[in-house]
C-alpha cells in the first residue's frame, strides 16, 4: 500500500448524526454538479476511520441508500480494520431498515480510495491518509462501540 501524508488541512464538522451528515453530502453533491457539470461521475466519497466497525459503516450505508447511484457512491474503510462490524451498530441499522449483518470491515488499501472526490475521517486521527486529489474532511463523531440503546440511535 503506498503511503500518504498524514499532513492534512482539514475542515471540522460539528457532532451529529451519521444520517444528518450523509444528508448534507448529497446537497454538495449536488451543488458541484451544477458548478462542474462535465467533472467524472459517479463521485467517490470515502469515509474512513480506525477500525471501519461503526461511524464509517453507518455513514456509508445512509449514503448510499440516499444518493442516486448515477450521481455518487460511498465506500468506507479503515487503518485498523475489526473482524466485525459493532453489534450495537448492526441493531440500530436495523431499526431504520439497513442491514449491516453480512457487512466486514476493509482494510484502507489503495484501490479503495483511488480517485475520490472527497475522503470524510472519522476518528483516525494521524493514521488516516490524505488521499492527493480529493478534498478531506473530518467529522468529530463519538465511537459507536459499546453505546447501545439511545446513546447508539443518536449517533445514527
Amino acid at each position: 500500500m503506498r503511503r500518504y501524508s498524514t499532513h492534512r488541512a482539514t475542515r471540522k464538522a460539528k457532532s451529529c448524526p451519521s444520517r444528518a451528515l450523509a444528508k448534507q453530502f448529497l446537497v454538495l453533491i449536488k451543488l458541484t454538479a451544477i458548478v462542474f457539470p462535465m467533472s467524472i461521475r459517479p463521485y467517490k466519497i470515502a469515509f474512513l476511520c480506525t477500525h471501519n466497525a461503526g461511524r464509517s459503516q453507518m455513514a456509508r450505508a445512509f449514503f448510499n441508500q440516499m444518493a442516486d447511484p448515477s450521481e455518487a457512491r460511498a465506500v468506507a474503510c479503515g487503518t485498523e480494520p475489526a473482524t466485525k462490524v459493532h453489534p450495537e451498530v448492526v441493531d440500530v441499522m436495523r431499526e431504520v431498515g439497513i442491514d449491516l449483518a453480512r457487512e466486514r470491515p476493509r482494510l484502507l488499501m489503495d484501490e479503495i480510495v483511488a480517485n475520490a472526490t472527497l475522503v470524510v475521517t472519522m476518528g483516525c486521527g494521524d493514521s488516516c491518509p490524505v488521499v492527493p486529489g480529493a478534498q478531506h474532511l473530518e467529522w468529530d463523531l463519538p465511537d459507536p462501540k459499546g453505546r447501545a440503546g439511545e446513546e447508539g440511535r443518536w449517533l445514527r
